[in-house]
């Protein structure tokens, strides 16, 4: 019977506002549902993202809490404006003494579901990822916006552009805001947060900017062991997550992202543009070392072909045999980062290599020095491709 009322209760098949037919509902909690509508005074009749504040509780603080918290979600996503990282605020309105936020529906899958397969991703990928929902953290913080939600159901990767959208500001914290000071009094303070991606500062109704980033390191975390963070266990002596002896990454990364999760906010990193700063100068040592890599390669490569009458006809016919197997580009482009970054006797002797690459139509001796090398070379020169 309670069921069969809470039913009758829906919107679904009812026309809101003159213009929005509901044709599904998606969540119900205690403060309001969700619900998929279609603009039937829109031409192309798209679909929309309803929400009704309807509290259950008869606690009255909270509803008034969760009714400053509803307005206070229209005015956030509202002051955001039209930004691709969130979905758009369409109309907020009111009818029969309740309240409505109307939204644009993102046409994707969230985050979740990648993650729900239990796969272990790569480094570049979660590098990737830190760089795709780091300048979403940025732009909200920029306007004072600390969502206080980030968790992987609430994050979209959109599906015709594969960019991944913030959605839910309905727990976002405002900072300066007189909901804040209803909420922090002495008598009552509300805890928001999903367990396991909120961090202890947050647990005592004391979150900031950094709140947001410990649960984006918490993401990278189970996207690296492929597992839920809330079955990982703490360090007894430093207190920190123990979860390091469950990936192979390198340890650049791994010390980034345990900053970004540890305990102590004071010792995160402070905003998500440091975050960025970081990662980039993780990259970029990176490439310093692979460039290293590519000189030097390439320079044992030259040295162990020393020019003279003999040795040209074999470095010929090792020329001739990487040129069979496809690696004319690769040594044209060693060329090019070479004579760069390197001074000029190394640069000429690849260019040398790369004249004899276009000049030369000898066919290779199969028993000669330079056709023996040729295995070992190539396999270097996979590597380096590998690497890249």
């Amino acid at each position: 019977m309670t069921k069969n009322r809470i039913r009758n209760e829906t919107l679904v098949g009812k026309l809101l506002n003159e213009r929005y037919l509901v044709v599904k509902i998606c969540t119900s909690g205690s403060f309001g549902e969700t619900y998929l509508a279609e603009d039937v005074q829109h031409s192309e009749h798209p679909i929309c993202f309803v929400k009704r504040f309807k509290p259950t509780t008869k606690n009255l603080h909270l509803i008034k809490v969760a009714k400053l918290m509803f307005e206070r979600e229209a005015k956030i996503t509202s002051s955001l404006g039209n930004s691709r990282y969130i979905p758009r605020l369409l109309a907020t309105f009111s009818e029969k003494n309740q309240f409505y936020l109307v939204q644009e529906f993102i046409q994707g899958h969230t985050l979740y579901s990648e993650l729900a397969t239990g796969d272990c991703w790569e480094e570049n990928q979660v590098i990737q990822l830190l760089q795709e929902v780091l300048p979403i953290l940025e732009f909200i913080h920029s306007h004072g916006i600390i969502h206080r939600d980030i968790k992987p159901s609430n994050l979209i990767r959109r599906w015709d552009d594969h960019k991944l959208v913030l959605i839910d500001f309905g727990v976002a914290k405002l900072i300066n805001n007189d909901l804040e000071e209803i909420n922090n009094s002495k008598d009552h303070k509300i805890i928001v947060g999903t367990p396991g991606y909120m961090p202890s500062e947050q647990a005592q109704a004391h979150s900031c900017f950094g709140s947001d980033i410990y649960a984006l390191g918490i993401i990278a975390i189970e996207t690296l062991t492929g597992t839920d963070t809330l079955n990982l266990s703490f360090d007894p002596k430093t207190h920190e997550l123990s979860w390091e002896h469950l990936v192979s990454v390198s340890s650049e990364l791994i010390a980034i992202i345990n900053k970004m999760v540890c305990q102590d906010y004071h010792k995160r990193y402070q905003s998500a543009s440091e975050v960025l700063k970081a990662l980039e100068h993780y990259q970029q040592k990176q490439k310093s070392e692979l460039k290293f890599l590519l000189l030097e390669n390439t320079s044992n490569l030259i040295a162990e072909q020393p020019v003279n009458s003999k040795s040209l006809t074999n470095s010929t016919s090792l020329v001739k045999s990487l040129h069979n197997n496809n690696y004319s580009n690769k040594i044209f482009l060693i060329g090019i980062i070479v004579s760069i970054a390197t001074t000029w006797p190394i640069a000429l002797g690849i260019y040398y290599f790369i004249w004899l690459l276009n000049n030369t139509d000898n066919v290779p001796n199969p028993s000669s020095p330079a056709s023996l090398n040729q295995d070992s070379s190539s396999n270097k020169r996979d590597t380096i491709s590998f690497l890249k």
